[in-house]
């Protein structure tokens, strides 16, 4: 197993469980339209990216 791959994985997955937990219902201030867009099209991105990631793990 690819350790920077691993690596990778582990950075994504940590940027989401971030994303979300400033999202949900123990945020500390509400968030401007604006930057939840912004933190959305990150969770997305970083999703995609962790789907690649599996894939290629699934490949080897």
């Amino acid at each position: 197993m690819d350790a920077k791959l691993l690596a990778e994985l582990k950075e994504n997955a940590e940027a989401i469980k971030f994303g979300l937990f400033r999202m949900g219902k123990n945020r500390v201030a509400a968030m401007s339209t604006h930057v939840h867009k912004e933190v959305v099209e990150d969770l997305e991105q970083r999703a995609a990216k962790v789907l690649a990631s599996i894939e290629k793990l699934s490949a080897e």
